[in-house]
């Protein structure tokens, strides 16, 4: 289920203003009057026919092919039992909204709006974003308590100037600001603050100072820090963010905290905040757009050249011939789901300089990674993608990669990786990463959800692979890592011997000895299937708990 959504986080939107979007121009509107009303709280696109169990009240619902089969009056009862803002669809599927299904519509006041078939979703979902964008921006502008001077910031001429600099020019004020883990993130050229040596370790967060003349009605206070050269400054938190968001404006000590001064942080404070809230909008919203472009791509079609092109080109990024696909998952949802720890993520492939040769995306609660072919082994890559992620993030995850695929065929690559982590989920496993590569024939033990068929391999424990293992280690024998040896080497006696350095003959008596113990005849294709099997669901971990509960 695709469950990604954009959330209106300010401002009312309304179905009229999408209307005015260009695209949206010249579309089949199907509703009354009253629906232009209508107001849009977010957008979900239907990739699966029980949609609505993940619908909520003003849900723009995007819907392609299934408004062929699903477009019912029970459908349409269940939309509007969830209040949905509208449906946007293309003219292709005109044919497919009867009389008595608009009726049904109008009932519960759901318009539908049907664009140029030759749009994307993709398309759709850019545009309304990016109205969504101006609207919240437009609101967050004229309703700060600060305006004029968020205007003048805003509307200076040079508009790479940092923000402090940008400050000082208006107001001779040398500041800097912190984030929460005392980072300076911005400060002035001018400034006489020593940005590079914040000691943290100064900082006595339990004793903080009251600000006696804050000019708002908030408590105010503040904190004495230093330098590693014992210099003193001052330090405000600001009174916006949550404590897990904090960023602090840092000023001279020697700096008196009069009300004017006091003032003029406070419009630092409301101004930064803002650009805050609205490059993280930004962000979250070219997330979103990107997991869109994740789902075209797995619906591309063979040799669809031009469809291609167009999400290379929404990617800045071409789109090459072969991708593996890397699925990351964490046990953590709303970890997964953090666009900063996902931007952390990004930028440390970026210093790995391990960028080039991927495309990254957050969907549907998973990472997900496409390496091209031309990294090399994809064993290595992944590894060191994990071994990354154990650097970055405390929280446990796993790593399922595919086989190899052309472009054509990313969801086949896309469901591997899924599968590889779901068989490490269903089974256990030690290792938190799987290759898809590794199933083998395993594959005949599993089911679509990769859950074992744990009845047939205990069978093929107790049959095969428990009575070597408890006669090695009554004879104190090594006949497991020869029957080991014997299949990596393809059932060679020659290769197998020049292996394990030893005597061809004494090799034949070891297998000899192994058929006797087991009952198989390595001249028999079925017996040889059956010990495979056994020997390959053991070495991949899957019978741990049998062997545990054998106390081998």
């Amino acid at each position: 289920m695709y469950e990604n959504k954009v959330d209106v986080i300010s401002g009312i939107i309304s179905i009229n203003n999408l209307l005015s979007i260009d695209i949206f121009k010249d579309c089949y509107y199907i509703g009354s009057a009253k629906t232009y009303n209508n107001i849009v709280k977010s957008i979900t696109v239907m990739d699966v026919k029980d949609i609505v169990n993940w619908l909520h009240c003003g849900d723009v619902v995007l819907i392609s092919r299934f408004m062929q089969t699903e477009l019912s009056e029970e459908f349409i009862d269940n939309l509007g039992k969830k209040k949905i803002a509208c449906i946007i669809s293309k003219k292709m599927f005109i044919e497919y909204i009867s009389d008595d299904i608009k009726s049904r519509l109008d009932k519960y006041s759901i318009p539908v709006i049907l664009l140029n078939d030759l749009l994307s979703f993709s398309e759709v979902i850019l545009a309304i974003q990016n109205k969504i964008i101006d609207i919240q921006t437009k609101n967050i502008v004229e309703n700060q308590e600060f305006q004029i001077s968020t205007i003048n910031y805003l509307s200076q001429n040079d508009l790479t100037k940092s923000l402090c600099e940008t400050v000082h020019d208006l107001t001779g004020i040398n500041i800097a600001i912190a984030d929460n883990n005392y980072q300076i993130i911005d400060y002035s050229k001018t400034n006489s603050i020593n940005i590079d040596f914040i000691d943290s370790t100064s900082i006595d967060t339990k004793n903080p100072i009251i600000i006696k003349n804050s000019l708002n009605s908030k408590k105010r206070y503040c904190y004495i820090v230093k330098d590693f050269n014992n210099n003193p400054y001052i330090m405000i938190p600001d009174s916006y963010s949550n404590n897990n968001d904090k960023f602090y404006t840092i000023i001279d000590y020697k700096n008196q905290l009069s009300s004017q001064t006091i003032s003029q942080i406070e419009i630092i404070e409301t101004i930064f905040f803002m650009r805050r809230k609205i490059s993280n909008q930004f962000e979250k919203s070219n997330m979103y757009y990107r997991s869109i472009i994740f789902y075209d791509l797995l619906n591309l079609q063979l040799n669809d050249n031009f469809s291609r092109e167009t999400i290379g080109y929404s990617l800045k990024q071409s789109i090459g011939d072969f991708y593996y696909i890397l699925s990351i998952s964490f046990n953590d949802i709303a970890f997964t789901k953090n666009i900063k720890n996902f931007k952390i993520f990004n930028e440390a492939l970026d210093s790995e300089n391990l960028s080039a040769n991927n495309i990254i995306f957050l969907y549907n609660n998973y990472w997900i990674v496409m390496v091209n072919r031309n990294i090399g082994s994809i064993n290595n890559y992944a590894n060191i993608i994990n071994i990354i992620l154990k650097k970055l993030f405390k929280t446990n995850h796993t790593i399922g990669v595919s086989e190899l695929h052309t472009c054509w065929t990313l969801d086949e690559a896309y469901e591997e990786s899924i599968f590889s982590l779901n068989y490490i989920h269903n089974n256990h496993l030690k290792n938190n990463i799987y290759f898809y590569k590794s199933f083998n024939i395993l594959q005949i033990l599993l089911d679509k959800d990769a859950n074992i068929n744990n009845l047939y391999l205990k069978e093929l424990y107790n049959n095969y692979i428990k009575p070597i293992l408890i006669y090695d280690k009554s004879k104190k024998t090594n006949l497991y890592e020869t029957l080991s040896t014997f299949f990596s080497n393809n059932l060679s006696y020659k290769n197998t011997s020049e292996a394990l350095f030893i005597h061809v003959n004494t090799l034949r008596a070891r297998i000899k000895n192994i058929e006797s113990i087991t009952g198989i005849d390595f001249n028999n294709i079925d017996s040889i299937i059956n010990i495979k099997m056994a020997q390959l669901a053991f070495e991949a971990g899957t019978m741990n708990e049998f062997l545990y509960n054998s106390k081998i």
